[in-house]
């Protein structure tokens, strides 16, 4: 499903986002959806790399069996919120 979205420029953003439709020879739809890609990527590394912080200053000992590591990780961290 498709949705419309609205949303109000002022010139100057107006006028950024028209140079790069020409520019990657594109319509606003496809360059807004690159954009909101681009975004979500990079939202989802800064998550991962949080979690491997947090990973990284946790006390204790790190399980041998990978499942056991799983299922320790697991009840430490949602699962929703892994990427």
């Amino acid at each position: 499903m498709v949705s419309r979205v609205e949303i109000r420029l002022d010139e100057e953003c107006r006028q950024r986002l028209d140079d790069i439709v020409e520019e990657q020879d594109a319509s606003i739809s496809e360059v807004l959806r690159g954009l909101i890609d681009d975004a979500w990527e990079a939202l989802m590394v800064e998550r991962r790399l949080q979690l491997v912080r947090e990973m990284a200053s946790l006390q204790g000992e790190v399980p041998d069996d990978p499942q056991d590591l799983f299922r320790e990780l697991e009840s430490r961290f949602e699962s929703d919120s892994l990427p």
